[in-house]
């Protein structure tokens, strides 16, 4: 399954290159997919200390 869903990434990058030979465009977008991903994990890890208004209580 590994194998097949590599080779269907490869097929479609190089159709991508081959429609847009720009590569920052897809650099820009697998950056985008990074960051939104990156977004979610940090949300994961974070989310659970803060309380429930979003903001992180001040020591008194």
């Amino acid at each position: 399954f590994d194998l097949v869903r590599s080779t269907l990434i490869e097929n479609w990058l190089k159709q991508s290159l081959h429609l847009c030979p720009e590569p920052y465009l897809i650099v820009l977008i697998l950056l985008q997919i990074l960051q939104f991903g990156l977004k979610k994990i940090f949300g994961l890890i974070l989310l659970p200390h803060l309380p429930p208004n979003g903001h992180p209580q001040k020591p008194s």
